[in-house]
Formats: structure tokens, sequence, C-alpha cells
């Protein structure tokens, strides 16, 4: 009898401590799980705390037709699509175009080059001789005037003569110092005909060129050192700075200001803001910079309404 009583306290003992140790374990498990309502999703690791991860849409777009902007999604109204949003977080990495629609708005692209480009003179005055080794002189008003040298190459076109401006050289450059105003004269030995290769001898002509004859001539002067030359066009020069649209990887493209120097026969000079060997949009990129300027915006004043309390 003792001995039964025994063995059922034993066994009641046993279970108790078996119940006590799963209360220990069922309650440290609890402790350590996430409260309900608070797993991590997209809003962040609090339903109510307004998570730095949120992003937030600063409009919607149709990518396929750059420069609309809505405030709210939908259906776009060019086309059967959903507007596509542009969140916050993107503003800084330019805009994203799709080939065809970069193809269907005539997008071409360039790269910075380092050169030695050149100033086109141009200059006005008469034959001194003429014949097949004509020569003729010229004069030099322009600022440039003083960077002609003997030896720079030039192109001249004879009233007289139609066609194709003649290959020259510059033999000789004078200093002319007249009254109220500083020039020079150059003389320009003219060293192929019409059509010809720079150098080449000329072949009589039945009208040739005659002493007096008036001609207008260009001046190539090369610069003194190389330096970074975009084409001309690349350039936009609307509103406080000049800028460039850049083209970054996977189609997407970017406004970038720029420090613009002079402008030579190849391009402008940029002096700062690009590399060599960027590649920038020279056609189709005031599109381009006025989808990027308005995406920028909306980021800054985005982040200009986050720190108001």
């Amino acid at each position: 009898m003792n001995t039964s009583n025994n063995r059922r306290l034993v066994l009641l003992l046993l279970a108790g401590v078996v119940t006590l140790i799963a209360l220990y374990v069922f309650r440290g498990q609890e402790h350590n799980m996430p409260p309900q309502g608070g797993a991590v999703s997209d809003t962040g690791s609090n339903a109510g705390s307004g998570s730095a991860t949120e992003r937030k849409v600063l409009y919607w777009h149709d990518p396929m037709v750059p420069g609309f902007k809505s405030d709210k999604p939908g259906k776009s109204p060019f086309m059967d699509m959903e507007l596509v949003p542009v969140y916050a977080d993107e503003a800084s990495a330019g805009i994203q175009v799709r080939p065809e629609v970069s193809s269907s708005l005539g997008i071409r692209l360039a790269k910075v080059a380092r050169l030695r480009p050149t100033l086109r003179l141009s200059a006005t005055g008469y034959l001194t001789t003429g014949g097949p080794s004509a020569s003729a002189l010229v004069d030099l008003y322009d600022r440039a005037a003083d960077a002609v040298r003997a030896g720079q190459r030039a192109e001249v076109s004879i009233a007289s003569l139609a066609g194709a401006p003649l290959q020259a050289t510059v033999t000789q450059v004078s200093r002319d110092f007249g009254i109220g105003a500083r020039g020079a004269k150059a003389t320009l030995r003219i060293t192929s005909r019409q059509g010809a290769p720079h150098g080449a001898p000329q072949a009589p002509s039945r009208n040739p060129p005659r002493a007096g004859d008036l001609v207008n001539a260009e001046i190539v002067i090369p610069a003194t050192r190389t330096m970074l030359i975009v084409p001309a066009e690349a350039v936009i020069r609307a509103g406080d700075a000049p800028r460039v649209v850049r083209a970054l990887d996977e189609g997407r493209f970017e406004s970038v200001t720029v420090v613009a120097g002079e402008s030579y026969h190849e391009g402008i000079a940029i002096l700062r803001g690009l590399a060599e060997g960027d590649r920038i949009v020279v056609s189709g990129q005031f599109l381009l910079d006025s989808e990027s300027g308005a995406r920028a915006g909306f980021g800054r004043m985005e982040n200009a309404g986050g720190d108001r309390p």
C-alpha cells in the first residue's frame, strides 16, 4: 500500500516538474517573439513609426512620353498603360529612357574628347599677285590677330572664282598701328587648286585669278594646349549655368552643370564638370534636361518638406 502511494507521489512530482519546465520554455519563447502588429515590412519595423525605408513617390509618369508628370496614379492619357511611379531615392540617379523611346526621340551621343582645338579667324583682303601662284593680303582686326603666325594654314575664297575655298599658307605677318585701332596684315600664299589636296600643284585655269580680286579668308589658329572639347550643340545655356546631359549605364541620363570655356571650331572647351570619355547627348538633350531637372527639383522639395516639424 505504502509502495503504491509512493509510486503515485513520484509520478505526480515528475509530471509537475515537466509542466513547470514546459511553462518556463514557452514563456521564454513568448518573450523573444516580436509583438503582434510589429512585423518588419516595407514600411518599417514599427507599424506606426514611419520608417526611413518607406519609399516616397515624387510623381507618376509615362516612360514612353518624357516630360509628362502626374500627381496621382492611373492610366496614361497617351496610351493604354499604367503610369509608373518615380521615387525620391531615384531623383539623384537621373532619368531612365527605354531604348525604343530613345530611338524615337532621335537621341544621339558623343564622347568628350581631349584634343588641341583650333580657332577660325575670318579676314578680308585682295590678291596681290594673280595666276597659278597667287598671293593675298588680308587685314586682321580680331583680338585673335596676335596669335597669327607664319606657317599657319588658311582657306581662301576668291570673289571672281566660284567653287570650294583654296588652301593657303600664311607667309608673313606685319603689325599695322592705325589711328585709333590696332591691327595687322597677313600675306597668304595659295598652295592648292579647288578640290586638290593641300600642297598639290595647281593645274592651269581658263580664267585664272587676277591681282586686285577680292578675297575672304579663314586662318586656322591652333590652341596652345590640349583641352576637353564637346560639340557646341551639347551645351545647354538656358538657366543659371551651362549644363550638359550625360549618359549613364542602363539607359539612364543626368544633367550635369559645367564650367564652359571658349568656343572653337571643333566645339566648346569644358573646364570643369566632365571627364574625358564621358558620353554626352548631342540631340534630344533639351527634353532630357527638362525631365531630369524636374525630378531633381521634386527631390529637393521632398527633402525640404521632411525637415519641417
